[in-house]
């Protein structure tokens, strides 16, 4: 399940509900004690001194705790993950999950890498999607690639993550011919890794020619049956692509792979 962020300060461990609680009943203590204070005027010195000095340190957490549980945080604002262009139907976005800011680049493995592009968005829900390194940096591709990056996140959050690709439409291959128009699945394995890094060596679908396409790499999640349909269904997607996918299937996050060159190559 993707959890929405709440705007809101909190501590860790500790709910909003807790702190509004808590917050009560100290300002249920603090006015017992005043009232103990006025009831019992005749007593001792010591007494109401201790009577309010409790009743003041019991409003202050009152009020403190509040704060805490309902002030809002200043400039941080819910984000929706907005879905890649051309990425199909809107059952298949991400467009009603809501995004985190990005992780501070000290956990990604792959920040500040030479070659490594950022995804789009950054985070989703309990995942943040790291820079993805292309070719080990050694850009623009002249041949087959490979891919290395790092999702961040829960273990059962990446359980039902999946990798796509599809052809920017506005490239053509070494020959001047356009892609396919639809999507393919690849064999990454996002979720078997601890730290969520993942590797994938593209050799362009078996064409050379191919190296000049422009590709659109797409982060996705879909339930293990709904994969193994798509993975039986092989051959009938094999040379196209994926034209519609699956209800199930949800696009996350997307990154781009720009053209490589190719000597010789002809234009669109």
């Amino acid at each position: 399940m993707i959890k929405n962020v709440l705007p809101y300060r909190t501590l860790p461990g500790v709910s909003d509900t807790a702190l509004v609680i808590t917050a009560i009943a100290s300002a249920v203590v603090c006015l017992i004690l005043v009232i103990v204070y006025f009831r019992l005027k005749a007593s001792t010195q010591l007494w109401n001194i201790m009577a309010v000095l409790a009743a003041l340190l019991f409003g202050v957490a009152a009020i403190a705790q509040l704060a805490v549980a309902i002030a809002p945080t200043a400039g941080e604002n819910n984000k929706t993950a907005a879905p890649s262009a051309g990425s199909g139907s809107g059952s298949n976005s991400a467009a009603s999950l809501p995004s985190r800011e990005p992780a501070d680049p000290l956990w990604c493995t792959t920040a500040g890498s030479p070659g490594a592009v950022e995804a789009t968005p950054t985070a989703v829900g309990d995942l943040i999607f790291c820079p993805t390194k292309i070719n080990g940096g050694n850009l623009p591709i002249t041949g087959p690639f490979n891919l290395s990056g790092q999702v961040l996140g829960p273990q059962h959050g990446r359980d039902e993550m999946i990798l796509l690709v599809r052809i920017d439409p506005s490239t053509c291959d070494a020959n001047g011919q356009r892609g396919a128009p639809g999507r393919f699945l690849l064999d990454a394995d996002l979720r078997s890794s601890a730290d969520g890094t993942w590797f994938h060596e593209d050799d362009l679908g078996g064409q050379g020619s191919g190296v000049t396409l422009g590709r659109i790499f797409e982060f996705a999640k879909a339930p293990a049956a709904t994969v193994r349909e798509l993975r039986d269904s092989t051959p009938e997607w094999k040379e196209s692509g994926i034209i519609q996918l699956p209800k199930k299937v949800t696009i996350l996050a997307s990154f781009e792979v720009p053209p490589g060159k190719s000597a010789g190559s002809v234009a669109c």
